[in-house]
């Protein structure tokens, strides 16, 4: 239903891999008047709630590219822990050799969060 909100909506949402299915998540997320910025791009075209989105009053923009300005604004909004870092990246290191199986386990949705890859030392 067009009018219904998750719990714990969002005003924004920022969807930075490009996969169809989290631009669609994304979307489910957003509060009414809420902007969805779309960061990533994919291959697959995402299926969009047009009715969602007018009766909710929602916003969708893009960010095509980065600039200096971006990257100083991006490292303090993080600095000023405001934003829920420890849902956005995965709590254990992956040493080199696990990369393969941490790329399954994230295709498989098995991790949500990106994965911090460390090198294997001595190895």
């Amino acid at each position: 239903m067009p009018f219904e909100v998750v719990d714990g909506a969002w005003h924004h949402v920022f969807e930075c891999s490009g996969k169809r299915v989290a631009v669609e998540v994304g979307l489910a997320q957003l509060r009414r008047t809420g902007t969805l910025v779309l960061v990533g791009t994919g291959i697959e075209r995402p299926r969009l709630d047009t009715n969602r989105i007018i009766l909710n009053e929602l916003r969708m923009t893009g960010a095509f590219e980065y600039d200096e300005a971006g990257f100083e604004a991006a490292l303090a909004l993080l600095d000023s822990g405001r934003l829920p870092t420890q849902r956005l990246i995965e709590s254990a290191d992956v040493p080199l050799g696990g990369l393969q199986h941490a790329m399954q386990a994230l295709s498989a949705g098995r991790l949500a969060g990106k994965v911090m890859v460390v090198p294997e030392v001595g190895g």
